[in-house]
């Protein structure tokens, strides 16, 4: 999914960065430029460096909202395969050393022992970036989707019958 704010706030930069050297280059013709002297040079410099920053940032925010999108996207996806009837969700058991990627792997465990919990295996399963985690007698539902792993709150697997499934 597109989002036009991004693309509106793109082009708005463009237009004032372009907009600033055109008024600038007006502003240094011959006739201006000798009739106040070099005052008039220096504020025609400073005015084109405010118009390229304000567009600079302008720029900035429509790359921040495109990467808020693609978030926004990933978790509408993974939203529809975990709400999808036709889908039947499963834990396959997977050797632990083999199964789990590594950096996911690193990932998971770090993020249980900053919270002093030591877990005993993982489980992966087939809804992207979603892990079960055994821990003792406890299991838990571990996303990856974001910047750090979040456990999924028993509220939302409660709600949620494909995720329930995935801890049975």
């Amino acid at each position: 999914m597109k989002n036009i704010i991004s693309r509106i706030l793109f082009i708005a930069g463009i237009v004032v960065i372009i907009l600033g050297f055109i008024v600038s280059l007006m502003f240094t013709q011959h006739e201006i430029v000798t009739e106040f002297g070099n005052i008039f040079s220096i504020f025609t410099l400073s005015f084109l460096l405010i118009h390229v920053v304000i567009g600079i940032v302008l720029i900035g925010l429509s790359e921040i909202i495109k990467l808020l999108q693609v978030l926004v996207n990933h978790h509408v996806e993974n939203e529809a395969i975990v709400n999808s009837p036709n889908k039947k969700p499963s834990v396959r058991n997977v050797n632990y050393e083999k199964g789990v990627p590594a950096s996911i792997k690193k990932e998971i465990i770090d993020f249980y022992a900053d919270q002093l919990i030591k877990i005993d295996d993982i489980h992966v399963t087939t809804i992207a970036d979603v892990y079960v985690v055994n821990r003792g007698n406890e299991k838990d539902l571990i996303e990856l989707g974001g910047f750090r792993p979040t456990i999924i709150p028993k509220g939302r697997i409660n709600k949620n019958s494909a995720l329930r499934e995935l801890l049975e």
